[in-house]
């Protein structure tokens, strides 16, 4: 809204726009997920199908919430770490891991602690682990980068080492 700087009449179609732009983005970073796992036909339909349905009944598109690009962010994460994991993949991806995780902690905080469960994952790889831990640990040192910003404005305005108080909320209300 503030880049757009909408009329108030034009506020509700400009978010649910924005909102269909997320949700291609997801389809999209399944897509890129689905390429480093299925490789019949088969697999392959049924994986479309299993995540638009999932991404439009169980995420959904007629709310706005950030949802939606959590799910983008975590596909996008699974498809690096199942191709690092594969040993299909150039150092670079393990860059692009740090990132991705990074933007993800923005769009929700509970992505903070999952980065660590991702960054563990790629020690998986065929590769001696003392070649791809060098490298797990560059894509940690970035998503620390992408994330410290955040980490350190709400930390400064809770007075306190926080990452975010979603889990706190969370659990008070269940």
């Amino acid at each position: 809204l503030w880049i757009a700087k909408p009329a108030v009449w034009q506020e509700f179609a400009l978010v649910h726009a924005v909102n269909f732009v997320v949700f291609a983005g997801a389809f999209a970073s399944f897509d890129f997920f689905l390429r480093r796992v299925a490789c019949s036909w088969f697999g392959r339909v049924a994986g479309y199908s299993a995540a638009t349905w999932a991404l439009l009944e169980l995420v959904t598109t007629s709310g706005v919430s950030p949802d939606m690009a959590v799910a983008a962010f975590v596909f996008l994460a699974m498809g690096l770490v199942v191709g690092i994991a594969s040993g299909r993949t150039r150092p670079r991806s393990f860059v692009w891991l740090g990132v991705v995780l990074g933007l993800g902690y923005y769009a929700k905080a509970p992505l903070f602690p999952l980065a660590f469960v991702f960054l563990a994952l790629t020690l998986l790889s065929p590769e001696n682990r003392r070649r791809t831990l060098p490298k797990t640990l560059l894509a940690g040192l970035i998503f620390a980068l992408v994330a410290a910003p955040l980490v350190a404005l709400l930390s400064w305005q809770k007075q306190r080492l926080t990452f975010g108080d979603s889990g706190r909320l969370n659990y008070a209300w269940y």
